[in-house]
């Protein structure tokens, strides 16, 4: 698993299951980020084994890694994710 936090509130950590995260302004998603800036199904997390990658799900405003925009990134600890509004850094990985 993988853990995100907001870089405005670093005390703040989203733990990513193994598996699929999806992430975008619709319900639905299990990362839910309220913005007009965020797409209903923005992007998706896929991780497995201490591995996590993050891919784009063709979002209008796209996604950034590290203040590059990308559709698809291996996420390393450290990394930061924009996504719309939101910010955030990669905090590490964590054993299953």
């Amino acid at each position: 698993m993988s853990a995100l936090r907001e870089e405005q509130k670093l005390s703040k950590q989203v733990i990513i299951a193994q598996g699929t995260t999806t992430i975008g302004r619709g319900k639905s998603n299990l990362m839910v980020l309220p913005f007009r800036t965020v797409s209903m199904f923005h992007a998706q997390i896929i991780t497995f084994n201490k591995t996590s990658h993050i891919m784009d799900l063709d979002s209008k405003n796209g996604i950034y890694v590290n203040g590059k925009k990308t559709h698809h990134h291996f996420l390393r600890e450290g990394d930061s994710v924009h996504i719309g509004d939101y910010n955030f850094i990669v905090a590490g990985f964590e054993e299953n």
